[in-house]
Formats: C-alpha cells, structure tokens, sequence
C-alpha cells in the first residue's frame, strides 16, 4: 500500500518507503488529530486481520499495535475509526468493524494505553458500509455508528455519555445491498449536528440532516451506478461540505455546499 502527501501546496508519492502489506481492495479508515501530529491510518493484511499505521510528530511512522490483537475480520468487511477526548487531556479512538463468523458490528476501543475488544452493536448485514461519527458535547462525548441491516434497511445505534449505546431513529427505509453510507457530526451552539449521505433505491445519492430530530431527505446526484462510492468531508461547523465520487467517465469529481444543505 502506497502513500501520498500534500505539503506546501504539493503532491508526493512515496513508493519505497513507509509501505505496508495489505489485501487487494482493502477497506480503509483514517483519523488525525492536533493537526497533522497525530494519523492512524486502519487496514487489512493478506490474512484479513486489522492493522494499523500510524504517524507521531517526532516519530514518524511505524505499525501500530493493532495487529497485535489478531483480529481476523470478515473478508467483506468495512472500516471506520473514530477519535474524542477524554475530558482529561486524553484520546479515545475506537474502529469498527466485522469480525469473521459474526454479522454483528465489533468495536475495537484505545482509551490512551492498551487496545481491547469494546462493545458489540447489532448484527447487520455481511459487508455493510458503516459510517462512524464522534463528537465531544457538552462535557461528555455523543458517538453514531451508520450501518445496513439484515433486511436491507438503514439504521443508526448511539452512544451518549449519559446514556449509554441504544438504537436510534434514523431509518429511511430499504436501499441495495452494500450501498455506500458517510456521515458528518458536528457543532453548533453546543448542539449535535449530523448529516448523512447514503445511496438509495432510484440509484441516488441523497441526503437527510438531524437538528435534534431527522428532517426531509433531499437529493444531491442523480443516476449513480450500483458500484458508485464517495467521500464527504466537512469544516466550519458544516457551513462547508464537499463530496467527492467517481463518475461514469471514471474521473472523479466534486459535489460542494458553502451551506448547511448540499442541494
């Protein structure tokens, strides 16, 4: 697996140094924090177990102990990875995932020192996407894990400090199976934002917000294939929102909103 990095307005490729070994098509997830000080980058090996890459100032980079735990996952799994603090200067960074011989969606905890298995969510469809989100509120922190049921439905499950995981209310019904799902969480007047994209029945990519409940859904693309992916991103509290996709042509191209709505 290959790196590339963006410094002083340029692109480099680093194609015989900092490689690591992974499976063909391996699903990715990556964090940072305090800036660029701190990557973690989460992929599978030729064996299907979790791994990690990481990045500390002063260090450089170096294979976390994620291996370690020998995790072999489902050979159709997803990746997401998580960061919050702790209240005491501390980081949290969880990863999830699906284990070998389980549809449940295992969560893989860091509270600062050792890795350990952490809680397991609902069981869900071999090969879901899985859309993770944290945020510090409040005092405490408010985690939402975005998956694809059994029955081919969307569903949430959520974390609040004060309150522990339970299922959420976001379901805006059945979509194809494996269909790509991004959410963003973020701010605003010490409330928790979320936005979701996911790719629906009619071959859309569409959208729907949660101001303290779900609002409409609203459409973004049209005529997306059965394969299509993308990646949202998001600064400024969500005032800017930019997606990412490849189209028909194989470019890929930019969907952007300098709002909270991406219509």
């Amino acid at each position: 697996m290959l790196r590339a990095e963006y410094s002083n307005g340029l692109w480099s490729n680093f194609r015989h140094q900092d490689v690591v070994d992974a499976t063909p098509s391996t699903p990715l997830a990556c964090i940072t924090w305090m800036g660029e000080k701190e990557i973690r980058l989460y992929y599978l090996d030729r064996q299907h177990i979790l791994q990690e890459y990481c990045y500390s100032e002063g260090l450089g980079w170096f294979v976390g102990d994620v291996g370690k735990m020998n995790i072999r996952t489902s050979t159709n799994t997803r990746l997401s990875a998580v960061y919050f603090h702790d209240g005491e200067g501390g980081v949290n960074v969880c990863v999830y995932y699906q284990e070998l011989g389980s549809q449940a969606i295992a969560e893989l905890r860091n509270d600062g020192g050792c890795w350990a298995k952490g809680d397991r969510l609902p069981d869900a469809l071999d090969g879901t996407s899985i859309a993770a989100v944290a945020l510090n509120l409040n005092g405490g922190v408010s985690m939402r894990v975005y998956y694809q049921a059994e029955d081919l439905s969307l569903k949430d499950h959520c974390y609040d400090s004060d309150r522990g995981w339970y299922s959420g209310e976001w379901n805006p019904g059945r979509v194809p199976g494996g269909s790509p799902i991004n959410a963003l969480a973020y701010e605003i007047n010490e409330e928790l934002h979320l936005r979701v994209c996911w790719h629906n029945q009619q071959d859309e990519i569409v959208t729907s917000m949660n101001t303290g409940s779900w609002g409409p859904i609203t459409k973004v693309l049209g005529g997306v294939t059965s394969d299509f992916q993308f990646a949202l991103v998001q600064w400024v509290d969500g005032k800017y929102i930019r997606l990412y996709y490849q189209d028909v042509t194989s470019g890929v191209l930019l969907r952007k909103s300098n709002c909270s709505n991406l219509t």
